[in-house]
């Protein structure tokens, strides 16, 4: 991998769906150069998906999060009280 792919990447990063022409334009490489680039980076495992980014909001979900909590020792009976203050906040 060298300088032109790492900026390959960190443009594809920026906007995935931009067209060869203007990659091949902003990185000063022909189009077919870039399309063999993305196709050996995608073969060789640097690349691994092209995905997009949905507002879950757009969709109508609410938002929501999964929480991972560790409990020292000791602090078993603040587990209810930690249990609670969601419900209150969003009351």
């Amino acid at each position: 991998m060298d300088a032109a792919d790492l900026r390959l990447i960190d443009e594809l990063r920026s906007d995935a769906r931009q067209p060869l022409s203007r990659l091949a334009a902003t990185l000063g490489l022909a189009a077919s150069t870039v399309h063999a680039r993305i196709s050996r980076l995608v073969s060789r495992g640097v690349i691994r998906h092209f995905t997009i980014d949905v507002d879950p909001g757009a969709l109508g979900y609410r938002t929501e999060a999964l929480v991972s909590v560790r409990i020292r020792p000791g602090a078993r009976a603040q587990l209810t009280r930690f249990a609670e203050e969601p419900a209150r906040r969003t009351s």
